[in-house]
């Protein structure tokens, strides 16, 4: 049975998106790729500057110098999957940018491609890891551990079963392959050797020198082969290795499921039937009440989020109330340009609202406000004085000198 496969890549630095969108939009040589299939490679952006961009315009300004910046995903079926030459193959890919958008947020995935020139037809995602909750990065809610990725592979496999694909050994402890290693594996060519060529002896070779020269000769012709299939010894190892985890599983799943097989020995057909009735009915009552606790553990965080911004919301208003008018108008003018600037992310708008609010109301923005209102510029003069004033600036310079030199000067 063919299997779904699902691998990820954790991009720290715009080096590292870089090198990737390289590779994926084909802007370096890529030696395993068929050129003359390139043009049926497709992608939802038309360059890779167009998806750096994407990426950086959803990027939080303030963000950790560690911070995954962008996670790119790999998602392929094993190359025996008779559904590559059929239309399966474009609900597969379909239903994989649905899958991605459904679980990370539409917004979040910024760039998708689907490759058709290399072995195996892939598609790459290039999801930014925003937290809509806290608009911060939070790439561990996105992949977390072993744990979090077994689920994601899961969901993803139970999305795309009705196809024919089915997913990996569920529990193994086979160490997940990074994208780039994906790739070397499965796109390394096969190095071909011809007939070997033996070098003719020189005038002044002796039959020392020439053998020498006979053998560092064939080392070098066969040395491509040798390595490839050193290669594959290794691949070899590796999927034993992998065997001996998936037992391993089996086991441990054996050890789980004992208490059923004990209970289950001595009976019938009928009271084994009546005994997984009863399971079944057990495990539907033990679902609902875990759903009910989830639900009233949401409600519950729900209310305590609402609270806290009511609080957050009258606190805000207190603090706005007692501003003076120049100060309002400063603050009303940044909330102009936050609303304008992300007017289409009423997440990220919110998100970015809270944060200025937050750093006016602290010691820092508090007295940015005081120092404003004490350097603001001076208040227009009543008219009966406005109108001396304009009489002195009007007077001819010759007489302004005069007064000033007799003290009259304002």
């Amino acid at each position: 049975m063919p299997y779904a496969i699902l691998r990820t890549e954790k991009l720290k630095t715009f080096g590292n998106i870089g090198g990737s969108l390289a590779h994926n939009y084909r802007d370096i040589e890529t030696k395993n790729a068929d050129l003359s299939l390139t043009p049926n490679n497709s992608h939802s952006l038309p360059d890779a500057e167009s998806v750096k961009n994407a990426i950086s315009e959803r990027l939080p300004e303030k963000r950790r110098s560690d911070s995954v910046l962008c996670i790119e995903y790999m998602i392929t079926a094993s190359p025996e999957w008779t559904g590559w030459n059929d239309e399966r193959q474009k609900e597969f890919f379909d239903k994989s940018v649905q899958w991605f958008e459904n679980r990370h947020g539409k917004n979040n995935v910024v760039a998708t491609s689907i490759h058709r020139d290399e072995t195996t037809p892939h598609l790459i995602a290039y999801v930014v890891p925003l937290d809509n909750d806290t608009g911060r990065l939070n790439a561990k809610k996105f992949l977390g551990g072993k744990s979090t990725l077994s689920k994601m592979q899961s969901d993803f496999a139970d999305t795309i079963k009705h196809l024919g694909l089915e997913r990996g050994i569920e529990g193994s402890k086979a160490e997940h392959t990074k994208i780039k290693d994906y790739y070397a594996k499965v796109n390394e060519p096969v190095p071909k050797i011809g007939k070997i060529e033996i070098p003719k002896p020189g005038l002044m070779d002796t039959s020392k020198k020439y053998g020498e020269k006979v053998a560092e000769s064939v080392i070098q012709q066969i040395k491509p082969k040798y390595e490839h299939m050193a290669n594959l010894s290794k691949e070899v190892r590796t999927a034993q290795k992998d065997a001996s985890e998936a037992r391993k599983s089996l086991v441990e799943l054996q050890e789980k499921t004992k208490p059923y097989l004990d209970a289950t020995r001595n009976l019938n057909a009928i009271d084994t039937q009546k005994l997984n009735n009863e399971m079944h009915l057990i495990s539907q009552r033990l679902h609902e009440e875990h759903r009910r606790a989830e639900i009233q553990r949401k409600r519950e965080y729900d209310e305590r989020i609402r609270q806290k911004e009511q609080a957050f919301k009258e606190e805000w208003q207190k603090f706005y109330d007692n501003l003076t008018e120049y100060q309002q108008t400063h603050i009303n003018l940044l909330q102009t340009t936050v609303d304008r600037q992300f007017k289409d992310d009423p997440v990220l708008h919110k998100n970015k609202l809270d944060e200025m609010k937050h750093h006016l109301m602290s010691d820092k923005g508090r007295e940015k406000l005081e120092k404003m209102e004490r350097d603001k510029p001076k208040r227009e003069l009543r008219p009966e004085f406005q109108a001396i004033e304009d009489k002195n600036k009007n007077k001819p310079k010759q007489e302004k000198t005069k007064s000033r030199s007799s003290g009259m000067s304002r």
